[in-house]
C-alpha cells in the first residue's frame, strides 16, 4: 500500500564519465563526450538545483553584509581577545610559581 500511495524515493544520478569511458568514446568516431555530459542526468539535476543554490547564496551574502560590525567595536574585541592572553599567560605562570618544589614543599 505504502508503494502505491507513498512519495516517490528522489532519483540522484550518480553517473560520472571516467576514463576508461572517455578512451572508448575517442574510438568511436562520431560520439562527443562533452555532449553525453551536458545531456546527462546528473548535469540535468545540477542545472535544476541552481537557481535554488543562487538564491542562498544571494541570501548568506547579505547576512554576511548584515552582520558586519563597526570598526570601534571590533577595535574593542581585538583588545579584548589581547587581554585574554595576557591574562592566560599570567595565569600560567602563577601556576607554574605555585608547584614549584621549592614553593610547595613547605605545604607538604
Amino acid at each position: 500500500k505504502q508503494i502505491m500511495n507513498g512519495k516517490a524515493d528522489p532519483l540522484s544520478s550518480t553517473f560520472h564519465l571516467g576514463y576508461n569511458m572517455l578512451l572508448n568514446l575517442i574510438r568511436v568516431e562520431d560520439a562527443d563526450p562533452e555532449f553525453i555530459i551536458r545531456n546527462s542526468l546528473y548535469a540535468y539535476q545540477q542545472e535544476q538545483a541552481l537557481p535554488e543554490l543562487e538564491k542562498q547564496c544571494t541570501e548568506l551574502k547579505e547576512k554576511l553584509e548584515d552582520s558586519k560590525m563597526d570598526p570601534e567595536m571590533e577595535a574593542k574585541f581585538v583588545q579584548y581577545h589581547g587581554m585574554v592572553l595576557q591574562f592566560e599567560r599570567i595565569r600560567s605562570k602563577i601556576r607554574h610559581l605555585v608547584v614549584h618544589p621549592n614553593n610547595a614543599l613547605g605545604f607538604m
